[in-house]
C-alpha cells in the first residue's frame, strides 16, 4: 500500500528526502544527476521500509521517519537517530507524520491501521506519546495526515479508507465528510497554508481540493481574503 517517501526540506528548494530501509539526502535536487547520501544506517526501518518522512521547518536537521514496522526514528543533528516509539502501538504500520511548524518537538503520527490509537501527538520530539484518536471510528484506516496549524488546537484531518475525517479538538472527537466527497479511499492530503485549500488524492476517484475556513477574524465569509466594508 506504499512507495517509498520523496520529501522536501521546507528550508531548501534544493534538498530532498528519500527513504528506502534508510533515509537519503540529496542538496543539490535541481542538478542533472543528483548526489545522494545516505544519513542513516537501516537501523530506522526496523526490518522494514520507510514509510514517512518529515523535516522540521527552520530545523532542518531535526527529522521524523516512520517505517513500515511501526516505528519512529528521530534525529536533530541528520546523523544519530534516535528510537522514539514509548506510547506508540506495538504492531502496525506508520502512514504519516506531521511536524509544527514553529515547534519542531511537537509532532503528529497516523497508523495504517483499524482499530485502537492511530492518531497520537508529541510534544517533546517522540520521548512520549499521547493518542488523539478519540472517537474516531474503529475500522478505518488512517492512511493519511494532514495537520491545520492556524488554529488552537490545530484541526486535524485524516484520509480514511472511505473518505475523510475531521477533528477541531484536537482529536478528542471525529467528524466524516459531507456527502459532497466520495466514500473513497484517501491516499494522500495536503494543505495549502497561503490559499487556504485541502487537497486530498484518492485512489480510482482523481484530487479533490475543498477550501479551509480562516483564522482571520477580519475574513467573515471565510473566502480566505480579508472582508471589505
Amino acid at each position: 500500500n506504499f512507495i517509498a517517501p520523496l520529501v522536501g526540506d521546507p528550508n531548501s528548494a534544493t534538498t530532498l528526502l528519500g527513504g528506502t530501509n534508510r533515509i537519503w539526502r540529496t542538496t543539490n535536487a535541481t542538478a542533472g544527476t543528483p548526489t545522494w547520501t545516505a544519513i542513516s544506517t537501516n537501523a530506522v526501518g526496523a526490518g522494514g521500509t520507510i514509510n514517512a518522512i518529515a523535516v522540521a521547518k527552520g530545523a532542518s536537521n531535526t527529522i521524523y521517519s516512520g517505517s513500515s514496522s511501526g516505528k519512529v526514528y528521530v534525529t536533530t543533528d541528520a546523523a544519530t537517530w534516535t528510537l522514539r516509539s514509548t506510547g506508540l502501538p506495538t504492531s502496525g504500520q506508520i502512514s504519516d507524520i506531521v511536524v509544527s511548524p514553529t515547534d519542531p518537538g511537537t509532532a503528529y503520527v497516523s497508523y495504517y491501521n483499524t482499530t485502537g490509537n492511530r492518531v497520537l501527538k508529541t510534544t517533546n520530539f517522540g520521548v512520549n506519546w499521547t493518542s488523539v484518536t478519540g472517537t474516531y471510528p474503529s475500522g478505518a484506516r488512517a492512511n493519511s495526515l494532514a495537520v491545520d496549524w492556524d488554529f488552537t488546537p490545530p484541526a486535524l484531518y485524516v484520509g480514511a479508507g472511505a473518505g475523510i475525517y475531521y477533528s477541531l479538538d484536537n482529536g478528542a472527537t471525529w467528524i466524516k465528510n459531507g456527502a459532497e466527497f466520495p466514500n473513497v479511499n484517501v491516499a494522500d492530503l495536503f494543505i495549502d497554508p497561503i490559499a487556504r485549500t485541502l487537497t486530498a488524492g484518492t485512489y480510482g476517484r482523481g484530487a479533490w481540493r475543498v477550501s479551509l475556513p480562516s483564522n482571520c477574524p477580519a475574513d467573515f465569509d471565510n473566502d480566505g481574503f480579508v472582508t471589505g466594508d
